[in-house]
Parts: C-alpha cells; sequence; structure tokens
C-alpha cells in the first residue's frame, strides 16, 4: 500500500499528499487493501536520502501535535509498509503505512 502511494505521487508529478491521484484518502486505500482495523500513515518529501527523511519523522520539528512521532511510536502498530520513490527533481517521496493486528 505504502509503495503504490508513493509511486502514484511521483509518477503523476502530483504534490506530496495523503490522498491518491485518483482523489482516494489514506482510509480508503486502507479499506481497499483489505485492512478493518487501526492504522496511520506517515508521508515525508524532499532529501534524496530516506533515512534522513525517516529521522525527520521522528524529531517531528515544526509539528505541534507531533502526530508523526506518536504513529511511530504507537505501541498499537504492529504492522508497517514503508515506500519511496523519486519526483522527476530527484527528491524523494517517503510514505510509512501502519497497521494494529487484524485479527
Amino acid at each position: 500500500m505504502a509503495e503504490n502511494h508513493s509511486k502514484d505521487i511521483t509518477s503523476n508529478s502530483d504534490k506530496p499528499s495523503h490522498t491518491s491521484t485518483n482523489g482516494d484518502s489514506f482510509i480508503e486505500r486502507f479499506k481497499k487493501s483489505g485492512l478493518k482495523k487501526c492504522g496511520g500513515e506517515n508521508i515525508s518529501y524532499g532529501s534524496d536520502n530516506p533515512t534522513f527523511l525517516l529521522t525527520l519523522l521522528y524529531l517531528d520539528v515544526g509539528v505541534p501535535s507531533l502526530g508523526h512521532r506518536k504513529a511511530l511510536l504507537n505501541p498499537n502498530f504492529i504492522e508497517t509498509g514503508i515506500g519511496s520513490s523519486f519526483f522527476k527533481n530527484g527528491s524523494i517521496f517517503l510514505v510509512e503505512d501502519f497497521a494494529c493486528s487484524q485479527n
């Protein structure tokens, strides 16, 4: 799911977003993938270094709610998918999707 979203955004040269180019929100993509219980998504873009982008999400600099950090450290999220792809200008779009147990 994360890889598909990353490729969708970059291959269509769309702006980084939780919404797919066809208009599907994260929740719609989550349900279409067959997941039914809790989940979350982080996105980041810019640097050509995915490790740097992931580190920025842990720090959540400039985000008052610390939502990215909370998702990354949420003990209920036991599954994760990471997708990354390049925009034509060389910057990376990183997508992290999370899910709790589906049992």
